[in-house]
């Protein structure tokens, strides 16, 4: 394969790919915390399966926007400091965020996805997956594992 291609760059067909110097690998990580109080999930037969589901839907929440958190979760509506929300955001762009340094560490809670008693057929956890533009094998992965 290596000569075909040599040959189609030679005959001016093709240019030959060039790397930027930057490599990447996608793993699914949960935080070292939860590893050590549940080990069984540091493998994915904790995850697979409908016998996991209620224990996904629980422990894996979703995350909330800033703007979320501060009409939904917040008491006073961030308008003052609280350790996870400094202020309200200001604007869209703030808003629509999950996490800004100094301003809003984020927060994960359970919305109606995550209720089994609701949903008892369709409940869920939440994977945090990479931007649209990358391509990644969390769903293909997901739904080959059965998680």
């Amino acid at each position: 394969q290596k000569d075909e291609l040599l040959a189609l760059y030679d005959k001016e067909v093709i240019a030959l790919p060039r790397g930027s110097g930057n490599t990447d690998q996608y793993r699914w990580w949960i935080p070292k915390r939860l590893a050590k109080e549940d080990p069984s999930l540091q493998s994915y037969f904790a995850l697979a399966g409908d016998s996991n589901q209620k224990k996904l839907a629980k422990l894996f929440q979703r995350p909330t926007t800033w703007a979320e958190y501060c009409n939904i979760v917040s008491l006073d509506n961030c308008s003052a400091d609280n350790g996870i929300a400094a202020r309200a955001p200001i604007g869209e762009d703030e808003a629509a965020r999950y996490f800004v340094d100094g301003l809003y560490t984020g927060h994960f809670r359970a919305t109606d996805k995550n209720n089994c008693t609701l949903n008892p057929n369709s409940c869920s956890g939440h994977i945090a997956n990479v931007p649209c533009e990358w391509a990644t094998y969390v769903v293909p992965q997901a739904y080959h594992l059965n998680i």
